[in-house]
């Protein structure tokens, strides 16, 4: 049982020492513990746990009654590991060169490559460092170049602005100085006074450093006022300001302004520095402006006009004249920081705010505006005003200032000169209105009655003619039923009258004399249609309205221009294109109406005049007819001319207003035509684009209380 015991405990010692020895091999394999002394180590664990295994499996195998030559072996098995672990121990120098050779060179590679690295980079940041050092040393150097420069400039700019303030100082218009006051013992004194003190005071600087060296320069009504206004400036450590007057040793009398501002001192010590002016011209000047402003106030006071002052920010009334109560009835302290608005007549306040408006954006004086103002009574006045902007010393407007007159006598004036004027000018349009149809009249009667004459001068031949050709046909009927009867009967004439037959074409004559008279009746009839048309034109037979066609009259008057339609020479012919629409008969002064078809178609083959010299266009002319539906007629005459330019449309009614060229055209024609439509309370009416053709409306009523016209 005892040697079970020994064995077991060998077997879990030679267990331990090979785990020990794997453990410590693991690390050694990976180099991390790779030296001498661990590699004998890890022999000693592994020869340890070889005798100790040994060991245990001798033990393990022996018998109760072990012979002595077993206990020797695991005694020699015991002396030879302790042995070889000696040996291994001993002998590590012998072996090193496994770790130190092959088995340490991947080791050693490493190691020296990251030195290699460890002192580049050392050397790259050294380099950095010397880099970065010099960099830093140059800018200082720089720095203190750049300074001793610097230093160099202010010192000169010192030296420049020393020379530039005794330069000052010694121009100066007055007296720069440094002012000391000590407040526990009340001493004062002047630590300096610029050189001005010899042309202001007529001391020189030194005899004015103590002030009870200068107390008799001040004036006697002033010093008081002096001490005063310091002691609050040095109570209050505020700025000291003071005007007063001094009287010099040559008895002359000046007026100072004196300025200071304190400055930092000491504890118990007040120092001012300020200057002294010589203000005895401004004095002067502010005491004859003031006696000029009484002056100009007695003016303004006792003047007709009305004076005021308008702030510029709000337009509210910062002054006005005593006269304020005569225009307006109000006190003048009632408006003051007022708005002028109220004061205006309603209808005219838009052109005076405009007026006030421009005046701020321009800065521009303006006058001559003339508005209603309602008084307190309600009365209303009419007056004119002038304004003038009034500046600042930085050119920012300020005020405006102004002047109203009262012109209500002269508006009255005007007003009724006005009236006389449109009197005037309405009897000149009656009297040119008389004069048009004065000339109308003698025009269209002068027409009336050549047309007239021609028609009967006409009329009676043509119907001697028309009448004579029955019966002059019934006779050419009658010989040419003889003629053909002698030619049945004596088919064979004789030689002489066979001859005269040949000679004078008995065939043709008989072929052509029916016709010849039938051509020689078209011709008397369209002499009768023309006559017609001449007569329906004139309308000389008729002195009072009627129940007519228009189209009869529009046709009657083609009719009678049919010559100036046609082809002439380089001329085309002008077409006329009619869009008759079915009209009822309409009550009007035919012949007049005959006249208006005849000015408007004259101007418009007038307005053709360039377009039949060229080939490009067709000239037209389109007449069109409507009925509408407000009991009234409307013709269109329409050309497709040049057009008539827009700035001229609103004269072409005018009367003698022509474009035509001198000789060619009266310019009553439109103007009459105008009169004939507003005398039937009908309208005539143009719309006319360059270059398009030019329209001409006719609105007719069907039936209306026509004014009996005297002229035609």
């Amino acid at each position: 049982m005892q040697t079970l015991v020994f064995s077991a405990i060998n077997g879990f010692i030679s267990v331990s020492y090979l785990i020990i020895g794997l453990l410590m091999m693991i690390p050694f394999l990976r180099g991390q513990l790779k030296t001498p002394l661990v590699l004998a180590t890890i022999l000693v664990f592994f020869s340890c746990a070889l005798g100790h295994g040994a060991h245990a499996v001798l033990m393990g195998s022996a018998m109760p009654h072990l012979p002595s030559s077993w206990l020797n072996a695991q005694i020699g098995i015991d002396l030879t590991t302790a042995m070889i672990a000696a040996t291994y121990i001993r002998l590590r120098r012998s072996y090193s060169f496994l770790i130190d050779g092959p088995l340490l060179l991947t080791q050693t590679q490493n190691q020296l490559a990251q030195a290699n690295a460890e002192l580049e980079r050392v050397n790259i940041n050294l380099e950095q460092l010397v880099q970065a050092r010099t960099a830093e040393l140059s800018a200082i150097n720089q720095q203190l170049e750049q300074e001793i420069r610097d230093r160099t400039l202010a010192e000169t700019a010192l030296q420049n602005r020393e020379a530039q303030l005794h330069s000052i100082n010694t121009v100066v218009p007055g007296v720069i100085y440094q002012y000391r006051i000590d407040l526990d013992t009340g001493n004062q004194r002047f630590d300096y006074l610029s050189p001005g003190t010899i042309a202001l005071f007529e001391r020189e600087p030194a005899a004015m450093q103590s002030i009870t060296a200068i107390e008799d320069l001040f004036h006697p009504d002033d010093f008081r006022q002096i001490q005063a206004s310091v002691s609050l400036s040095v109570r209050d450590r505020t700025r000291w300001h003071d005007e007063f007057r001094i009287r010099t040793s040559s008895g002359v009398e000046k007026w100072v302004r004196g300025i200071a501002e304190p400055m930092e001192s000491p504890p118990g010590v007040a120092i001012y520095s300020g200057i002294f002016l010589d203000v005895s011209d401004r004095k002067q000047a502010e005491a004859a402006l003031a006696a000029s402003e009484r002056q100009f106030r007695g003016i303004v006071e006792n003047a007709n006009d009305l004076i005021f002052a308008l702030r510029a920010e709000d337009l509210h009334i910062s002054y006005i004249s005593p006269q304020f109560a005569d225009f307006w009835g109000y006190a003048p302290d009632e408006f003051i920081g007022q708005s002028f608005a109220p004061l205006i007549h309603p209808d005219d306040l838009g052109i005076c705010v405009a007026e006030v408006q421009a005046l701020l954006q321009t800065g521009e004086k303006y006058a001559g505006l003339e508005f209603r103002i309602v008084q307190k009574s309600g009365a209303v006045r009419w007056v004119t005003s002038n304004k003038t902007p009034v500046f600042d010393a930085s050119g920012r407007m300020i005020e405006i200032q102004g002047i109203l007159r009262d012109i209500t006598d002269r508006k009255q004036a005007e007003i009724q000169l006005q009236q006389q004027t449109c009197d005037l000018q309405k009897a000149i349009a009656d009297l040119q209105q008389a004069q048009l149809q004065l000339v109308q009249r003698e025009k269209m009667s002068s027409l009336g009655k050549l047309v007239a004459g021609i028609a009967h001068e006409i009329n009676n031949p043509v119907g001697f003619i028309s009448g004579n050709l029955t019966p002059a046909n019934e006779y050419v009927e009658g010989l040419m039923q003889l003629l053909a009867l002698y030619q049945q009967h004596y088919p064979e004439p004789p030689a002489k009258i066979a001859h005269t037959i040949e000679q004078i074409d008995l065939d043709f004559i008989t072929y052509d004399l029916p016709r010849l008279l039938d051509s020689m009746r078209v011709g008397a009839d369209r002499i009768q249609k023309i006559v017609l048309s001449l007569r329906n034109f004139s309308r000389m037979d008729e002195s009072d309205k009627k129940i007519v066609d228009l189209h009869e009259g529009i046709d009657s008057t083609l009719l009678i221009l049919q010559s100036q339609l046609k082809a002439t020479g380089r001329q085309q012919a002008i077409e006329i294109i009619k869009d008759y629409s079915e009209l009822p008969p309409i009550e009007c002064y035919a012949g007049q109406l005959n006249q208006v078809f005849m000015n408007l178609l004259t101007n418009a083959i007038d307005a053709l005049g360039d377009r039949r010299r060229s080939s490009d266009v067709l000239p037209q002319i389109l007449i069109r007819t409507r009925h509408s539906d407000f009991d009234q007629v409307t013709i269109e005459i329409t050309d497709n001319g040049a057009g008539i330019p827009l700035e001229i449309q609103p004269q072409i009614f005018d009367p003698f207003f022509t474009t035509k060229p001198v000789g060619a055209g009266t310019g009553l024609g439109l103007a009459i035509s105008y009169q004939i439509m507003e005398k039937h309370q009908g309208a005539l009416t143009c719309a006319s684009r360059l270059g398009q053709g030019t329209t001409f409306r006719i609105d007719l009523p069907l039936q209306a209380a026509f004014c009996r016209l005297v002229a035609v």
